[in-house]
């Protein structure tokens, strides 16, 4: 009897486990090869009927492809929104992974992963009712036989909803969509992008608008910053910022601040400040600005399917703050766009990220912020040192002074010299 002999093992044997979103980025590359029209692993050029679900499972044959494919494809039909096997799962929760992956570039991302996730489905909008001030104790220890007692409570209603566009255009030319990089390059662009536009409007004070939710601080006056600029300016400012919030949560309190703000509580931990504070660092505030909020008292929302597109033909107006139609009909003079670029002239591909979401509080009180913070700049660190260095001179001048004359001491008067040599 034959005995069938078996190979040994190699990596490629081995299913490979992908986090959600790493689906999600090869949807994106998947566009833009559809866009390309070229194969950059073969570098043949891809068939008439080639679409972006053939090419990922082209591009990715050898690994996980089917979450890819449900990503492409758009809406997943009802009966795979709630299918129980690996793959719906995986491309529904491709969006929440992937804002959770933008943790490394923002704090927008730890803050909306740590928050209530919830789905909206349908709903345009959802009323989550919240109490209205601090929390208060409605159990009673009671007896076998003894009345229970009957708590009021006064609530408001918190509104989460509709949800609003966030999108982010990624440009890049052939030779790097046809690139072995084109991956990373790609998903890194993405991310960035989303990260710092995200965190921009999760921490401002602007009101909700048609094109985007409302900022978390809104309606929140900031507290006035102490003066000093020193350690104990920062220590007066984040007990003040926990104390305003203490009466309203219970959850662990995390400090959003200004990268400057952020290095300077990072630095002085353990001796200034306690060891175990949680401080997440943003260029989405303005310098000076620190926010301490509960991220459990919040709830965000996520449509499920990222809306993906990809062109070679299209002309962009490449103005990342306030972009403009191409061309607009007026009098005496048509108004064109400036810069603009041709994606077809120019050879490039462009491709278009789109995620739509929504944030509201569902418990009041739990936020609080100032705006002009007198510690951590460079500036007001120096001034610091400058008032150290004096105190510390006219200690040490007093402390010289306090025994008398010494052996080789210069008078401070030039006259008491001259008397002295005269004498």
């Amino acid at each position: 009897m034959q005995l069938q002999q078996r190979r040994p093992l190699v990596p490629e044997d081995r299913r490979q486990s992908h986090r959600p979103a790493t689906f999600l980025y090869r949807a994106l590359l998947s566009h833009a090869l559809d866009a390309a029209g070229r194969d950059y692993v073969s570098g043949e050029a891809f068939s008439e009927d080639a679409s972006a679900e053939r090419i990922a499972r082209k591009r990715w044959r050898d690994d996980i492809v089917e979450p890819t494919e449900l990503i492409l494809r758009g809406a997943v039909p009802p009966a795979e929104t709630d299918n129980p096997d690996w793959a719906g799962v995986l491309a529904r929760d491709s969006v929440a992974d992937f804002v959770e992956s933008l943790e490394a570039l923002g704090a927008g991302g730890k803050v909306l992963n740590a928050a209530r996730r919830v789905l909206l489905g349908r709903h345009a909008r959802l009323l989550i009712p919240r109490r209205d001030g601090p929390t208060a104790p409605t159990g009673h220890w009671c007896g076998e036989d003894g009345l229970i007692p009957v708590a009021r409570y006064s609530l408001q209603a918190a509104k989460l909803g509709p949800m609003k566009r966030l999108a982010v255009i990624v440009v890049m030319t052939r030779e790097l969509v046809e690139s072995s990089a084109a991956e990373v390059v790609l998903t890194t662009l993405a991310r960035e992008g989303e990260a710092l536009a995200l965190d921009m409007k999760l921490f401002s004070d602007d009101p909700e608008t048609a094109l985007a939710p409302p900022g978390l601080m809104v309606g929140i006056p900031p507290i006035a910053a102490a003066s000093g600029g020193d350690n104990a300016a920062a220590l007066d400012d984040l007990s003040a910022l926990a104390g305003s919030i203490a009466p309203f949560t219970s959850g662990p309190v995390v400090f959003v601040a200004h990268p400057l703000q952020a290095a300077f509580i990072n630095l002085r931990r353990g001796f200034a400040v306690a060891s175990d504070v949680q401080v997440l660092p943003t260029l989405g505030v303005q310098p000076g600005t620190v926010i301490a909020l509960d991220p459990a008292a919040l709830a965000s929302a996520f449509e499920p399917q990222p809306e993906i597109k990809s062109s070679k033909d299209a002309v962009l107006h490449m103005e990342a703050d306030d972009p403009q139609p191409i061309s607009i009909e007026g009098s005496p003079a048509n108004i064109v766009a400036a810069p603009s670029q041709s994606m077809f002239q120019t050879d490039c591909i462009s491709t278009r990220l789109t995620l739509r979401c929504a944030w509201a509080w569902r418990a009041a009180g739990c936020a609080a912020w100032i705006k002009n913070a007198s510690w951590g700049s460079a500036a007001a660190t120096r001034q610091v040192r400058r008032i150290e260095q004096r105190d510390d001179g006219d200690a040490h001048h007093d402390v010289r002074h306090s025994g008398g004359p010494s052996v080789g001491h210069v008078a401070d008067n030039p006259d008491d010299d001259d008397e002295h040599h005269h004498a």
